[in-house]
């Protein structure tokens, strides 16, 4: 039975009017669920650890106001091209963390391809809505891993009518726990579990070089790479080198990257090839290649992550990437502790800062309305004043002159308790000085006394004042002299004070 041309039309209509109502509604979902707090309005940070085949690296970066800034990052190369084991890389990753002072950053542990297999898997449509326990059963045969030794995440690379064309990463439990395990020793919580090659994807696609663009590294010990379309990974590679010959080496990259270009070429669409070649330059077979090859460290927008464009050799390309791939909502998360399960996270949607911006707005009114009020009491109270302005001055004045006193007071108080001791020092030394014998000087400080004076036998001043209950440590402070005119020896004595706590000031009486 044939449609009609208005049956035809209404269903078109239909259709149409359906998938614009889908669109709105999604577009005011994302609205609705827009996260107005972590890295918007409290900054969120994020610390990257990297561990790669001839060394590791830490990257720390944060993102507020929506905006991503790198902070810091160390390399830590291996001695002897050795991997140390798990706990020395803990100690030096938690003395990193103390130095950067980054102990409050979410952190994710990078692991290099040859850690990982990363497998095209091809499932029917029909399980794509219980795709995370298909793959767990499934995974003893997609991969040479057991569920209960994998960890894993997945992607969906193509959805076509009757198959999901998934890409599967998967690492073995066993080899990446212990390195778990020790972070956790000293305090490190590792958030997140990802490949060093899905940072060097949200790298290049955050720095605009993502929609196309088959990536690879090498050092001395192997090589790593992956084709990367639409800011995700869709393919990787990885070997390592069984010898010294730097031309066996060209001719492995070559051979691996020009089939991996070729599979793709097949499409129709332009590839670029970018490689990471800061180490091993030698090793670079450019001239094999079907395409040229830009230098990661070329790329123009790398000196935004340093200060100093000369740093740029020096960044560690995939702990960065680690940063970017936690801090950027664009970046295409992949979590091996997930096991291919997302997490919903609850972000705050704008109806609720709607409500509490309003809520923060009554606030502001009442607090606004009750210095209003409590104003209007002032002004009353201050009335109140004026209209007793009479007495207060009376009170006023009495007061000034009770401060007087008190000060009066005080300071005969303050007399009361400095001066005894001159006093009862100066009594003393009335007491036991014979007659025969007068002062010139007395000085009398903290904890000494000093006089000078006449008598006929100076000797004999030393006996009694040592004897005195308020002396002590009694001597001539000069020579004894004999003035002939008064008949007497002049004499000059100095003495420290028994028992007297440091209270009173120096002080010289003259008679």
């Amino acid at each position: 039975m044939k449609e009609t041309t208005g049956f035809k039309t209404l269903k078109i209509y239909a259709v149409s009017s359906w998938s614009n109502l889908t669109k709105k509604v999604c577009r005011l979902w994302k609205i609705l669920t827009f996260n107005l707090v972590e890295g918007v309005i409290f900054p969120a940070q994020s610390l990257c650890i990297s561990i790669g085949m001839t060394g590791f690296s830490i990257a720390s970066g944060s993102m507020f106001l929506s905006r991503i800034r790198m902070k810091s990052f160390r390399e830590f190369p291996f001695e002897d091209d050795r991997q140390p084991d798990t706990e020395y890389i803990a100690e030096i990753v938690s003395s990193a963390i103390r130095e950067l002072k980054t102990d409050k950053a979410d952190i994710t542990l990078s692991i290099p391809k040859l850690w990982t297999i990363v497998q095209s898997v091809e499932l029917p449509l029909i399980v794509k809505e219980n795709l995370p326990n298909v793959i767990f059963y499934e995974m003893d045969r997609l991969t040479p891993l057991s569920p209960e030794n994998a960890l894993y995440d997945f992607r969906i690379i193509k959805e076509e009518e009757n198959h999901l064309n998934i890409l599967l990463v998967a690492a073995r439990a066993d080899v990446v726990n212990p390195y778990i395990e020790a972070f956790r020793k000293k305090d490190i919580k590792v958030k997140r579990l990802t490949t060093n090659l899905f940072g060097i994807s949200a790298l290049l696609s955050y720095l605009g070089q993502g929609t196309d663009t088959m990536f690879f590294e090498v050092n001395r010990h192997g090589y790593e790479g992956g084709h990367i379309q639409e800011g995700s990974i869709t393919s990787a590679f990885a070997g390592r080198f069984d010898s010294d010959d730097v031309e066996t080496w060209a001719d492995i990259i070559a051979t691996e990257v020009n089939t991996s270009i070729a599979a793709y070429s097949e499409q129709g669409k332009p590839i670029q090839l970018i490689a990471d070649f800061r180490d091993d330059r030698e090793a670079m077979p450019e001239q094999n290649l079907v395409l040229p090859i830009k230098n990661l460290h070329d790329v123009k927008m790398m000196p935004q992550f340093t200060e100093n464009p000369q740093n740029v050799l020096e960044l560690p390309f995939t702990a960065l990437g680690g940063v970017l791939e936690s801090l950027w909502p664009k970046a295409g998360k992949l979590d091996l502790f997930s096991k291919g399960i997302q997490k919903k996270s609850r972000a705050p949607m704008a109806v609720t800062a709607f409500l509490l911006l309003a809520m923060i707005a009554t606030g502001i009114f009442f607090l606004v309305a009750s210095l209003r009020i409590e104003k209007i009491r002032g002004h009353q109270v201050d009335r109140q004043i004026l209209s007793v302005r009479g007495e207060v001055k009376k009170a006023e004045a009495i007061r000034k002159e009770g401060d007087i006193l008190a000060n009066e007071i005080a300071t005969i108080n303050s007399f009361k308790q400095t001066s005894p001791m001159a006093l009862a020092i100066l009594k003393e030394l009335t007491t036991i000085l014979p007659k025969t014998a007068w002062l010139t000087r007395v000085r009398i400080t903290e904890t000494t006394v000093d006089i000078e004076g006449y008598a006929s036998a100076a000797a004999e001043l030393l006996s009694k004042l040592e004897a005195s209950s308020y002396f002590k440590k009694v001597e001539f402070a000069s020579t004894t002299t004999r003035d002939q005119r008064l008949n007497a020896d002049r004499f000059a004595i100095k003495m420290e004070i028994k028992g007297l706590k440091k209270e009173t000031a120096g002080e010289v009486l003259k008679p």
